[in-house]
């Protein structure tokens, strides 16, 4: 039986900024078949346009790494050996599809705009956004848990290679401090079944609010602090795992 990767969809904007598609944008994260060890780049492509209904856009298209960065084929014979030289782990979103926003937007269906009555406008009272935990396709087989946990592993590993650094301490303790909120809120309330008592249900969701501001709190420092220790080979890991780790906390 083959293995599987894990792959993700890019949008690159016409100001220059790489932008990652959600589910609903015709991206999110998504599974292909490892055929085998010596897996080209070629084929690796193919199965990106395949499996996002891209087939037809294979010359506007290209791959880009686990950073969003443009992949460097040249410096890797195989799939394989750009795995092992990263020391990417599969469960983690390790490789993209990038298109032009141009690209994307002429590859959208023309939609057939028909004339409609303009009725009162009612007026509704819209809900709180609530941060949950995204049940859609790219979530099936995704373990909050380990994710988190091994988020804290690395970031200890840097913080042995730097031990007095008061920043990666910091983000060490926001990192520990996530996997505490995902074991008493996020797995349980994955475990709630649809027969479960609505109101505890109602209350993880709003401790779920804590998880949401210490989730941006983390990125944003994650940003601020990128050139600064992404010269080290750990960093770069926990940046892509950690971004993988809040697409899968959205806000609805």
């Amino acid at each position: 039986m083959s293995k599987k990767f894990r792959c993700g969809r890019l949008l690159q904007t016409s100001d220059g900024r790489i932008k990652k598609l959600d589910l609903g944008s015709g991206g999110g994260t998504r599974t292909c078949d490892w055929s085998d060890e010596q897996m080209t780049f070629d084929e690796v492509h193919d199965r990106l346009l395949t499996v996002f209904d891209l087939s037809d856009q294979r010359h506007q298209t290209t791959l880009y790494d686990f950073k969003h960065q443009p992949l460097d084929f040249k410096q890797f014979s195989t799939f394989a050996d750009y795995m092992k030289q990263y020391g990417l782990n599969r469960n983690s979103t390790v490789v993209y599809i990038c298109e032009s926003e141009k690209a994307h937007e002429n590859s959208k269906p023309t939609e057939i705009k028909k004339k409609t009555k303009h009725l009162p406008a009612v007026v509704k009272e819209e809900p709180e956004p609530t941060p949950v935990v995204a049940d859609s396709a790219s979530s099936i087989g995704y373990s909050f848990a380990n994710a988190s946990l091994d988020l804290t592993k690395n970031m200890r590993e840097l913080i042995s290679q730097n031990p007095s650094n008061r920043i990666l301490t910091q983000l060490f303790e926001k990192l520990w401090s996530i996997h505490g909120h995902v074991l008493s809120i996020i797995v349980p309330l994955q475990q709630l079944n649809e027969n479960s008592n609505g109101s505890e249900r109602l209350l993880y969701l709003r401790n779920l609010n804590n998880v949401h501001d210490l989730l941006e709190s983390t990125k944003i420092q994650l940003n601020r602090n990128h050139d600064r220790f992404c010269q080290m080979k750990i960093f770069p890991l926990v940046e892509a795992a950690f971004l993988e780790f809040y697409d899968h906390v959205q806000v609805q």
